[in-house]
C-alpha cells in the first residue's frame, strides 16, 4: 500500500510543499537528515531546525554528503547554519553555508549540535542537502 502525505506551505498555493516551519529533535545516530523534498528541489520560504543530541561523553558528528543550495556572496537568501549547542545563541561552528560544496564533516564540541536550514521566498532549482547524523566518543570524559 502506498501512503501519500500532502502538506501545504502557508506561503504558497502549491500542494506539494512542506510546512513553513519545521523542527526536529534527533537522538538516534545513523539517521539521514535532509532538506524538505530532497532529492527534489526544496520549497521556498522554509526554516527547518534540527537539534542533534549525542549520548553522555559523546559529540555530534554530521557528515554532509550532498549539498547544493542557492549561491550568493553572503549566503543571505538560502543557507545552513551549525550551532555548537541547542539554540541559536550558542557559538556558530562555521560561517553560513550556501552554494555547492563537496562532502564534509561538521562536529560539535559537546553533546548537542543545532542545524538550521533556511530558504527565502524566491523560486529556486536546487536540491538542498543530505547529511548523516553520527556520534563520536570524547577523548576525555565529562562527569
Amino acid at each position: 500500500m502506498l501512503l501519500l502525505i500532502v502538506l501545504v506551505n502557508a506561503n504558497t498555493s502549491s500542494p506539494f510543499c512542506c510546512p513553513a516551519e519545521c523542527a526536529f529533535n534527533e537522538t538516534e545516530p545513523g539517521r539521514n537528515i535532509t532538506s524538505p523534498l530532497y532529492p527534489n528541489k526544496y520549497p521556498d520560504g522554509v526554516k527547518c531546525v534540527w537539534v542533534l543530541q549525542a549520548p553522555i561523553n559523546h559529540t555530534v558528528k554530521l557528515d554532509l554528503e550532498d549539498f547544493h543550495l542557492e549561491l550568493d556572496k553572503k549566503c543571505f537568501y538560502d543557507y545552513m547554519e551549525f550551532f555548537d549547542g541547542d539554540t541559536e545563541e550558542h557559538h556558530l561552528i562555521r560561517e553560513r553555508m550556501c552554494g555547492k560544496h563537496d562532502p564534509q564533516t561538521i562536529e560539535s564540541t559537546g553533546q548537542k549540535l543545532m542545524v538550521v536550514f533556511h530558504s527565502d521566498k524566491s523560486d529556486n532549482n536546487y536540491t538542498g542537502f543530505r547529511a548523516v547524523f553520527e556520534t563520536k566518543k570524547m577523548s576525555k570524559k565529562i562527569v
